[in-house]
């Protein structure tokens, strides 16, 4: 380009006098390119490409593409690229800023958003899997240890799940959620239902517990206790501890006038 700016550019006289690159670079510090990447580069440090980039790019540190990105990177630290991933980005941090049809693998990834089996386009999937992972509109596979989406009709799998309305599934210690049709299984879901339960059975006369989630799926975890039972006895048994699993609602505080009700539910308890 015209390093000594001798004139005032229009935006398409700066797109012009980008340049791009067909074919092989191998430094070992750094590859710059100006214009798009047809190819492969390798670096100990940094490899960036003004456009997009069709190939490979692999640096011990960090990898930039400012357009669309058709294959691979990897790199020690960190990949960006500038819109959408067709690939695979492999890296500590993983950031596009565009729709991934593909992977990202690493510690941490981000993505505007991730096709699936239920989106428009189930021809391609997206996948994450990492330590975190974040999505706005996420259709594809978020698989770590904390995983969050704006709208998610995809699958969550961590220990923690946070999405803002989902109509996929969460599968986690701690789902958390504002709006879910799907399901989400996990020792605790907090969502839009939070109720207490009193209930009794042929064992425990006695069982409370509390019960997050949604009419979709809720958890219940509750204590047993039989009340008959002296404590200076021993006999068998004297308390538990529960987890239930429940579809539906006995009781619905926004309508009054509801008379029937439907609830369908497990419960398992660790008698000590």
């Amino acid at each position: 380009g015209d390093m000594q700016q001798q004139k005032r550019y229009t935006r398409a006289e700066l797109e012009a006098l980008k340049s791009p690159f067909l074919g092989i670079q191998a430094a070992g510090l750094a590859n710059l390119v100006t214009g798009s990447v047809t190819g492969f580069q390798a670096s100990s440090f940094i490899n960036m490409a003004g456009s997009g980039t069709v190939g490979w790019q692999l640096s011990g540190v960090a990898n930039m593409t400012a357009n669309n990105l058709h294959g691979l990177q990897i790199a020690g630290f960190f990949n960006y690229t500038g819109r959408f991933v067709t690939g695979v980005q492999l890296a500590g941090v993983n950031y596009a800023r565009g729709d991934l049809f593909g992977a990202q693998i690493g510690v941490v990834n981000r993505n505007k958003s991730m096709n699936g089996p239920n989106s428009v386009d189930s021809e391609t999937h997206g996948l994450q899997l990492g330590a975190v992972n974040f999505s706005n509109r996420m259709g594809g596979y978020q698989i770590g240890l904390f995983n969050k989406a704006q709208n998610s009709n995809g699958l969550q799998f961590g220990l923690v799940n946070m999405s803002k309305e989902s109509s996929g599934h969460q599968f986690a210690l701690v789902n958390v959620f504002r709006q879910n049709s799907g399901w989400a299984l996990g020792l605790v879901n907090i969502g839009p239902r939070l109720s207490g339960r009193v209930l009794a059975n042929e064992t425990f006369q006695t069982n409370v517990g509390i019960t997050t989630g949604s009419d979709q799926i809720a958890n219940t975890v509750f204590y047993s206790r039989n009340l008959f039972i002296p404590d200076n006895q021993s006999i068998w048994p004297k308390q538990a501890w529960g987890y239930g699993v429940s579809k539906g609602s006995l009781f619905d505080p926004h309508d009054f006038q509801q008379l029937a009700f439907k609830d369908y539910r497990i419960n398992v308890s660790w008698v000590n």
